[in-house]
């Protein structure tokens, strides 16, 4: 939602939130296409999947509330990596209690940064956003196309002298100006005070 997704942030991948939630990986692809469109920044690999969701940000868009230490009975309690009987990494191996309990304390710290962002006006909402540049950005084109329409008295101008060209210029530029403040004002006043749930 603006910032690039952090290397501290704790992320899950989609089969990861499909076994928290209890429901299939289709479903939380398609909750994430959605996501995403309304500013969730996602975790890619170099063919475009995804690879990682930020836990505090997918649930602030989704309205839902994930439990790491939540473990799905199908799955082993503790995934053994080893190579050569050593472990990959050390510290706590993942899926243990104890790595669910980082996991957890990451994501609260995640979601106090979430809250802070959101209290401080940092995050912004792409899919409320892009309506309003996009008419914004018509009312521009349209002001600036308009220009042709003065062509007459522009021409009328450069014969008194570049300075009288000038002034018809820095007036037709007044107005253009004029009339994208009092869209944008408008676009303002429209919008509503929060943000609607998705």
């Amino acid at each position: 939602m603006g910032d690039q997704v952090n290397s501290e942030t704790l992320l899950k991948t989609v089969t990861e939130l499909a076994e928290m939630e209890g429901i299939s990986k289709a479903a939380i692809s398609k909750r994430l296409k959605k996501l995403e469109a309304a500013g969730l920044e996602l975790k890619r690999n170099e063919r475009g999947h995804i690879v990682g969701v930020p836990v505090a940000d997918y649930e602030a868009l989704a309205n839902v509330t994930i439990d790491p230490i939540k473990v799905s009975a199908a799955r082993p309690e503790v995934e053994k990596h080893k190579t050569d009987g050593q472990p990959i990494a050390a510290g706590p191996l993942p899926g243990s209690l104890e790595h669910k309990r980082l996991e957890e304390k990451q994501l609260d710290i995640d979601r106090k940064k979430r809250a802070e962002a959101l209290e401080m006006g940092q995050l912004v909402r792409l899919d409320l956003l892009r309506p309003a540049l996009e008419r914004a950005g018509k009312v521009i084109q349209a002001g600036i196309n308009r220009l042709e329409n003065r062509a007459d008295d522009i021409c009328l101008a450069a014969e008194k002298g570049s300075h009288a060209a000038r002034l018809e210029l820095k007036g037709y530029s007044a107005e253009i100006c004029d009339l994208v403040a009092k869209e944008l004002a408008a676009i303002a006043a429209e919008a509503p005070e929060g943000d609607p749930p998705l």
